[in-house]
């Protein structure tokens, strides 16, 4: 998927969806859209850097909450504790015990025994690498204007973004859906 995954994976003809009138709400990441429609764009704009994920069992345990960690005393960015489910995501691979530590301390978890399900699954789309954001804009603009295709999500408009973005978006899109192409170049 992404930057570092063929275009062989969407098992999907976009020609056969674009130029028949009706508008296409994408998930595709922007750089595999733009490839699909044989479309060059500036090289290296789009990077994702993989991350590694790693999951443990917690039992006895029900809690939904996520940590940032943006120190630099450990590669781990994120945790979430879902449900029983520990989720460990970081940039380099876990190797020590100190880092798991971190994370359990950061959750009152000190005396609980985590049980590993998956250790460093290596994700090659993962952190978004940032670029210009008028270029990444206007992409998109052409993407909507030439073929009528409405990004969504953070892969398909490239930025880093919350869920809650993702909900947001969704009416911005309706939004555009039903103005004419008039008042859609026009910003209204």
């Amino acid at each position: 998927m992404g930057s570092s995954g063929g275009i062989e994976e969407y098992n999907v003809c976009i020609n056969d969806f674009i130029g028949e009138g009706y508008p296409v709400i994408s998930t595709i990441p922007l750089n595999v859209m733009f490839k699909k429609l044989d479309i060059d764009i500036e090289v290296n704009t789009m990077i994702s850097n993989e991350i590694f994920v790693s999951k443990f069992s917690v039992p006895n345990c029900d809690i939904h909450s996520t940590n940032y960690y943006t120190g630099t005393n450990t590669f781990i960015y994120r945790a979430t504790l879902s449900g029983s489910e520990l989720i460990i995501e970081s940039t380099f691979d876990l190797l020590l015990a100190d880092d798991i530590e971190i994370v359990k301390q950061s959750f009152g978890l000190d005396a609980i025994k985590l049980v590993p399900i998956i250790m460093n699954y290596k994700q090659h789309d993962g952190k978004l690498t940032p670029f210009d954001d008028e270029y990444r804009k206007a992409l998109l603009y052409r993407l909507t204007k030439d073929f009528n295709i409405y990004s969504l999500g953070r892969y398909a408009i490239w930025k880093n973004i919350l869920l809650d973005d993702v909900v947001q978006d969704v009416e911005v899109i309706k939004r555009m859906l039903n103005q004419s192409n008039y008042d859609r170049s026009i910003g209204k």
